[in-house]
């Protein structure tokens, strides 16, 4: 009798595909909203906080109390020369990225670097002197064993603690 006209078809696949859209798009709300608020995971643990679990339970109380604070100092004592050492890495950048190279300055400014460096290295190894020299002799045995046995380790680790590299390839 009735006959679906073409008028009555649209508005039918008009709004199947609107619910089909609707559905896509809160989808896709709820992804980005979830991957926006999900916390990041945390940063795999550096050289220093390995070392720092490495010691765990094999220094004494105090002692583990020491030389945690040395780590943490160290690591931050890295952070700031790495901004400190900003403008000359962006020197470097500029020296490298130019026109003409200019080897001169090139040297100057790795020079400076370096020395910065050294300088760091210098009043970090003041400061490990003067934690382990509060330590007892069990302790500093055990922050030798610690320290000393892997290339994470405080001191970057002991001659031989590192595989044998691969042998050449021919």
């Amino acid at each position: 009798m009735s006959e679906a006209s073409p008028g009555r078809e649209r508005p039918g696949r008009l709004w199947t595909a609107l619910v089909i859209s609707l559905g896509l798009n809160l989808f896709l709300a709820g992804w980005w909203v979830g991957a926006v608020l999900r916390p990041w995971p945390p940063p795999p643990p550096g050289p220093l906080h390995m070392l720092s679990q490495r010691l765990a339970g094999r220094l004494s109380p105090a002692a583990f109390r020491e030389v945690s604070a040395l780590i943490d100092a160290i690591g931050e004592r890295f952070v700031r020369q790495m901004q400190d050492s900003a403008p000359l890495r962006s020197r470097l950048r500029a020296i490298l990225v130019a026109d003409v190279f200019d080897a001169a300055a090139f040297v100057t400014t790795l020079d400076e670097l370096t020395a910065a460096r050294a300088r760091n290295d210098g009043d970090i190894s003041r400061r490990i002197a003067a934690v382990v020299a509060g330590l007892s002799a069990a302790d500093r045995a055990v922050l030798a064993d610690v320290a000393l046995a892997s290339p994470a380790g405080l001191f970057g680790g002991a001659p031989g603690s590192l595989p044998p590299p691969p042998p050449p390839r021919s």
